[in-house]
């Protein structure tokens, strides 16, 4: 891929945001007081608003580098991995949590405890993401 010329300041303004959810999730997370429902409320809206930049940072670097259009949230990682900016396996992390995302956003009674406690396994890809994104633009910036 050419040298791009990257908007680096709305996508370090996403990544920065993402975050610190993704930071606020975690800590959260440390205290293991799901059982406390606005605690658990406050995790579930974090790791949400993180997905959702998350999303929001592939999108942006799929207008930025003219790549497909995905049709799903969840296919704009499969678009990032097709165009080696991100691996496989990161791929399928961050479309399993577009999963725990939809089921936090339209089946909110659904989500429970034990999701939660997974999601917090696969946090730190969301970091790692973040990483491969920063990476890449360094590499290909004008």
């Amino acid at each position: 891929m050419e040298n791009i010329k990257f908007d680096k300041a709305r996508i370090a303004t996403i990544s920065n945001g993402l975050l610190d959810h993704v930071r606020k999730f975690e800590e959260i997370m440390k205290e293991d007081k799901l059982d406390d429902e606005l605690i658990f409320d406050a995790a579930s809206m974090n790791i949400f608003q993180a997905v959702n930049r998350s999303i929001d940072l592939a999108d942006e670097m799929i207008i930025e580098c003219k790549l497909t259009i995905p049709s799903k949230y969840g296919d704009s990682f499969e678009v990032l991995q097709k165009a080696k900016i991100i691996d496989d396996t990161l791929s399928k992390t961050m479309i399993e949590l577009v999963y725990y995302r939809n089921l936090i956003s339209h089946e909110y009674y659904e989500i429970t405890k034990k999701d939660l406690k997974k999601i917090r396994t696969m946090s730190d890809h969301v970091r790692e993401f973040v990483k491969k994104i920063s990476d890449y633009i360094q590499k290909h910036s004008l």
